[in-house]
């Protein structure tokens, strides 16, 4: 019994750890840029307008990635110490 508790408690760690970012929030934008919030919700803005997305849909890393010209994978690893 104590066995499996300890197999599932790792196995769930492990899925915690390699689970990635998939979007990304204004605040974020604002923690990445070293801009204001108010600018970083302008330029989620931006973005979602040039892509097309609504104000409710949700902005991905990649097409923040894309858009700015900044490495994606540098990104994830920025916001996964920004935790």
């Amino acid at each position: 019994m104590y066995i499996l508790v300890y197999v599932i408690c790792h196995l769930s760690l492990f899925l915690l750890m390699t689970i990635r970012r998939i979007v990304i929030s204004p605040k974020e934008v604002a923690t990445l840029t070293g801009r204001s919030v108010s600018y970083a919700r302008r330029l989620v803005r931006t973005i979602k307008n040039e892509t097309g997305k609504s104000r409710a849909d949700m902005l991905t890393v990649e097409e923040f990635c894309s858009f700015t010209k900044l490495n994606a994978e540098e990104v994830r690893r920025a916001l996964e110490g920004d935790k």
